[in-house]
This record gives structure tokens, C-alpha cells and sequence, in this order.
């Protein structure tokens, strides 16, 4: 009896091994592989920016924080954590309240939580409906649904940019990735810019895009994806994509992609 008790005993502690073994593993692994690992430091600001650092054409207040479900409610109600990703608010032939962002942040659902980051409302968080996605664009389009008071938005640059080595500047709320185990609506980062250059396009990004992206000479951290990309006029010349994992080493450079302007116009008036 004594024996087939410890027998027992031993079986209990050797599953609860497995459990707490499987359950890091579980944790562990797509911390690992979603982490990002950029070449250059960010410069970081707070807003406002510091007056003289250069960047007071910036149109920052527009930049906002995104979170969806992470799977579709009608399938899975009950599920606590989301997708935490960046968007700007833009100007469209006169129509206020208009957020633009990556489709794999906002995941195509009808209803995204936006939280503004300007001082005037900060952390207010509001609602917005889509208005229109493209998957293979990674594009998304929403319109808040409480707007009265929403009176900016950024420009999209109407031409394409030609010269290589342009100054731009990749920008969004970065997200620690225990933010997802946590379940947190919003967690709480600093505004990141990241200084980078323009290296031209990639005809292949073997991301899923029907398009060619920008490159840029530095990768996107984590949680930036749909934030704007601001030429040195404020103006938006793509939204944040992704980042090259493929190419991830100890000694490698990584590069973002963006997707262009003259792309984000189409979708746009279509």
C-alpha cells in the first residue's frame, strides 16, 4: 500500500514538473522570437519636445496607441489579451477622426480601442469603427466615433520620394511583450523616435505584401507597427510595417520596412 502511494506521489510531482516546464516553455518561446533587437538607440523624447532638438515640425500629438482583441470576439469572447500596436491620425478631404494604422495590428476588427497621447487628451481612450482594410497592403483605415474635439491630423506626403539616404523619422509607442501574458489594454511606454535613413525598396520582403516597401536603415521595435514615419517637413511618408527577423544575428544589421506614401494615398481614394 505504502509503495503504490509513493508510486503515486512521485507521479503527481513528476506532472506537475511537466506542467510548470510546459507553461515557461509556452512563455518563454514567443518572448524569445518576437524580440527585437535594433542597431541604433532610439532617441526616446517625451512629450512635447524640447524646443531646439530639432524636431518642432513633428506633428507628435497626432500619434496614437492602438489596441484590438487579439482573437475575433464572435469566435472567442472570453479572451482577455490583445494586439498593442501604433496609428496616426491623418487629414482626409476635410473628415476629422480618421486613424490610419497596419492591418496586423488592428487584425480587420470592426471596433479598435484608440488612446490619444496628445497633452490636452492625454491617455483619453475612445472607440473607432473600420473603415476599410487591405490585408496584402497591411492597411488599415477607422474612424473614431466620438470626434467633436479631434481638429488634427498629419499629412500624407502626395509624392513619391526618389532620393536615397533621405532623413526620416520611424515613430510609435514601443510594447513589452509581457504586456500580452498580462492581459494590459494599454501599457504604458514612452513615446520612441527612431533617426533613420531611407535605403530605397525591396522588391521581395517575403512579408506578404503585394508591394514594394521602403527600407530603412535601422529595424522597428516592437508595439510600432502602424505608427507614422515623418520626413523632416512632418509629413507622412509610410506607416511602420516590420521588421527583417529573417536576417537576425549576433553581428547582422536589421532593417525595417515601411509602407509608402503613394501606396497609403491609393488606398485612401479607393
Amino acid at each position: 500500500m505504502q509503495a503504490m502511494q509513493a508510486s503515486s506521489s512521485k507521479q503527481q510531482s513528476l506532472q506537475r514538473i511537466l506542467s510548470i516546464g510546459l507553461l515557461l516553455g509556452i512563455m518563454l518561446i514567443p518572448t524569445a522570437y518576437a524580440a527585437t533587437y535594433c542597431n541604433a538607440p532610439p532617441l526616446d523624447l517625451q512629450l512635447p519636445p524640447q524646443a531646439g532638438a530639432g524636431f518642432d515640425k513633428l506633428p507628435l500629438d497626432t500619434i496614437v496607441r492602438i489596441s484590438s482583441a487579439l482573437k475575433d470576439p464572435a469566435i472567442a469572447p472570453n479572451s482577455p489579451f490583445f494586439v498593442h500596436g501604433s496609428g496616426v491620425l491623418i487629414r482626409v478631404r476635410g473628415r476629422q477622426g480618421i486613424i490610419l494604422s497596419a492591418y496586423h495590428v488592428t487584425g480587420g476588427r470592426e471596433l479598435v480601442m484608440v488612446q490619444l497621447t496628445d497633452r490636452l487628451h492625454q491617455n483619453r481612450i475612445l472607440w473607432a469603427h473600420r473603415i476599410k482594410d487591405d490585408p496584402a497592403l497591411d492597411l488599415s483605415a477607422y474612424q473614431l466615433i466620438s470626434r467633436d474635439d479631434i481638429g488634427r491630423g498629419a499629412d500624407i506626403l502626395s509624392v513619391e520620394i526618389q532620393e536615397k539616404e533621405s532623413t526620416l523619422f520611424v515613430t510609435g509607442f514601443p510594447t513589452p511583450e509581457i504586456a500580452l501574458y498580462h492581459a494590459e489594454l494599454f501599457p504604458n511606454s514612452r513615446l520612441r523616435i527612431r533617426q533613420e535613413k531611407l535605403l530605397g525598396s525591396k522588391a521581395d520582403p517575403g512579408l506578404g505584401l503585394t508591394i514594394e516597401p521602403f527600407i530603412t536603415s535601422d529595424c522597428i521595435d516592437s508595439g510600432m507597427s502602424g505608427g507614422p514615419t515623418f520626413n523632416q517637413l512632418g509629413q507622412v511618408v509610410g506607416i511602420n510595417h516590420a521588421t527583417d527577423r529573417a536576417s537576425r544575428h549576433k553581428d547582422g544589421s536589421m532593417n525595417g520596412y515601411l509602407i509608402p506614401a503613394d501606396i497609403i494615398l491609393k488606398f485612401l481614394k479607393q
